[in-house]
């Protein structure tokens, strides 16, 4: 995710603005203009970096286009917006990309809301939050605190599901078939940094791990 990070955010908005444009109707298309464009806001806004935040709204549209039919993440389709995402970029940044930004929203309403509270069931909480802060721990390497709160609390809510994860999954592969459809509906639920926000709530991170997570919250 780096390379989407640092070349997305590494272009420039341009000055002239050029006539209306219209969403592609391939998703994994849509969801790369999309990408491009919540880039373009964020630099537009001053923000040269963008936080942890912000990357995960970048992020989000990816993560969304991965989990198109609700039951396991195909990877390969998010690799496939990253990849497009900056070039898309490139072509839309002296055009009227602000044009994209509700058309993008009315596209991804999941970009737009805040997730619902997670479930109280230990197993149903801790297996959904596993999989987002996982995820998350993989791929926020630009943001070291933030990769070691994700990575601490997939250890806690990891801990808190796994005695039925146990009893379910009769190999590895089949844990990992269960983490992924997780994953699916983790990253569709909402916002990711206020998806991740519960999740450290509901499985703190041990005290060694607070001090980095004060400003993710």
């Amino acid at each position: 995710m780096r390379l989407l990070l640092v070349v997305l955010l590494g272009l420039g908005t341009g000055a002239c603005v050029k006539s209306e444009l219209a969403l592609p109707d391939d998703p994994l298309s849509q969801a790369a203009t999309c990408s491009a464009v919540r880039a373009l806001e964020l630099r537009q806004g001053g923000s040269e970096t963008p936080s942890f935040e912000g990357f995960t709204e970048i992020l989000h549209f990816a993560m969304i286009a991965a989990a198109a039919d609700d039951v396991q993440v195909d990877l390969r389709r998010l690799v496939t917006v990253t990849q497009r995402a900056p070039d898309v970029m490139a072509e839309i940044q002296d055009k009227a990309w602000p044009t994209l930004i509700e058309p993008c929203n009315a596209a991804f309403p999941q970009s737009q809301r805040n997730p619902a509270p997670l479930q109280p069931d230990p197993y149903e909480a801790g297996m959904t939050c596993f999989a987002m802060a996982d995820f998350v721990a993989k791929t926020a390497v630009d943001y070291p605190d933030a990769q070691r709160r994700a990575a601490a609390i997939s250890g806690q809510a990891l801990a808190a599901a796994q005695p039925v994860l146990q009893r379910r999954a009769r190999s590895d592969a089949e844990a990992e078939r269960i983490v992924a459809g997780y994953a699916a509906r983790a990253f569709k639920a909402g916002r990711p940094a206020a998806f991740l926000a519960q999740c450290g709530r509901r499985f703190p991170p041990p005290p060694a791990a607070q001090p980095e997570a004060a400003d993710e919250d």
